[in-house]
């Protein structure tokens, strides 16, 4: 008898969410690395934009966390 391939019964709401937060981090990460340009919720003054290296990492390494998250649910895409 051959071996039958596990399955893989993810939920697609999740993996779908999930990829739609990886491109919104990649996204915010990317725009809080740009210097000249003012970043809410950062130490930016009216007159001084500074680039918020260690923001831009967070933001990274929750979309690498997503990625993981959407790896490990998605759908059965084979029938």
């Amino acid at each position: 008898m051959a071996k039958q391939k596990p399955q893989r019964s993810g939920n697609g709401v999740i993996y779908y969410t999930a990829i739609v937060i990886v491109a919104l981090c990649v996204a915010i990460g990317l725009y809080y690395l740009i210097p000249g340009v003012y970043h809410p919720f950062s130490t930016d003054t009216a007159s001084q934009h500074f680039a918020h290296v260690k923001t831009s990492l967070g933001f990274f390494v929750g979309a690498v966390v997503f990625l993981g998250i959407a790896r490990f649910t998605k759908p059965n895409t084979t029938q």
